[in-house]
């Protein structure tokens, strides 16, 4: 279910954690510093070609095929267009807003196809759309919100990374995946409603997000990979599934405002390479949060389980009247 515990894809690009956390880091910089690599890029034709291109860039004239003129500050997709194009508006400058024609055919924004464009505040995507690639809308710093489309199952890698101005984040009933990065480094992002059939959290998935306040998990949840939501400095409250499935390393590690985690588990669920929730030299947190269990019998397992037990405050939740 999870990583490979000696593989660096722990951490998100432009945080940095201490302790545990900051080996994370290093382990991960090799990784992001090779940023150009040959990706597909569908052009609108019939064959796809390969193309030298770094994140970010795009190849020269293919936005002018999909409706956007020099120099606009709105770009108009015509409605014939089934497919945005990997990269196809990647780093335009002054671009503010992005419209489809009635009638919008299309069904898939392409990788990076929107990727810093910095000044870019409003996407407005038609109903047909079912699939968002990686890194679509990354580094977007503009951006305010985003809805996505009912069809998308599942969010992309890097989606929305480092969407500083990002406030609110619409999701599908239907989407089932949140992938790794996919909204990190969102610093006024207050909340997040997820939906009840998100069964998978990737790693990151929110890490950085400064202004996240309270995180209710889905009850069906089944995988939660590590670093989920380190690094949300504001988070106070978070509540954990029902179900004893492996959790990954560090998942709240750097959250000093938190104050209680609801674990709806009545047997303690195991972490990722004999990890931990917290960094294990963090004994500020440790005593300051309290730690919500079911019942008092699963208090006394949770006061004896690897990891578990160095919360300094564990209490049974009060019955149901």
């Amino acid at each position: 279910m999870m990583a490979d515990c000696f593989k660096a894809n722990r951490t998100v690009p432009g945080w940095f954690g201490s302790g545990l956390a900051r080996i994370a880091v290093l382990c991960l910089l090799l990784t992001h510093m090779v940023a150009g690599h040959a990706r597909t890029v569908n052009d609108g034709d019939d064959a796809a070609r390969q193309v030298d291109v770094v994140p970010g860039l795009r190849p020269s004239g293919l936005a002018e095929r999909y409706g956007y003129v020099a120099g606009a500050s709105v770009v108009r997709i015509p409605a014939a267009v089934t497919a945005i194009p990997d990269f196809c508006f990647a780093g335009i400058g002054g671009l503010r807003r992005v419209e489809f024609e009635p009638g919008s055919r299309c069904v898939s924004v392409g990788a990076y196809a929107f990727a810093e464009c910095g000044e870019l505040e409003e996407v407005i995507m038609p109903a047909g759309i079912t699939q968002i690639k990686e890194g679509a809308f990354r580094e977007a710093r503009s951006l305010r919100r985003l809805a996505v489309p009912q069809g998308v199952t599942a969010l992309p890698k890097e989606m929305c990374l480092r969407c500083g101005a990002l406030e609110e984040v619409t999701l599908p009933k239907g989407l089932v995946k949140i992938g790794s990065f996919a909204l990190a480094g969102c610093q006024r992002l207050k909340s997040i409603v997820m939906p009840s059939g998100v069964r998978e959290i990737g790693s990151n998935a929110f890490t950085g997000d400064e202004s996240l306040q309270e995180v209710r998990l889905p009850a069906n949840l089944t995988t939660l990979e590590s670093y989920a939501f380190a690094g949300c400095t504001s988070l106070r409250r978070i509540v954990l599934p029902a179900n004893s499935n492996l959790l990954g390393e560090l998942i709240l590690s750097d959250t000093p405002s938190l104050e209680e985690i609801v674990a709806a588990s009545p047997v303690p669920p195991k972490f990722d390479c004999e990890s931990f929730l917290l960094e294990p030299d963090d004994e500020a947190g440790y005593r300051r949060i309290r730690l919500v269990v079911p019942s008092a019998a699963a208090a006394v397992r949770y006061r004896s389980a690897h990891a578990w037990r160095l919360f300094r405050n564990i209490t049974p939740a009060p019955p149901i009247r």
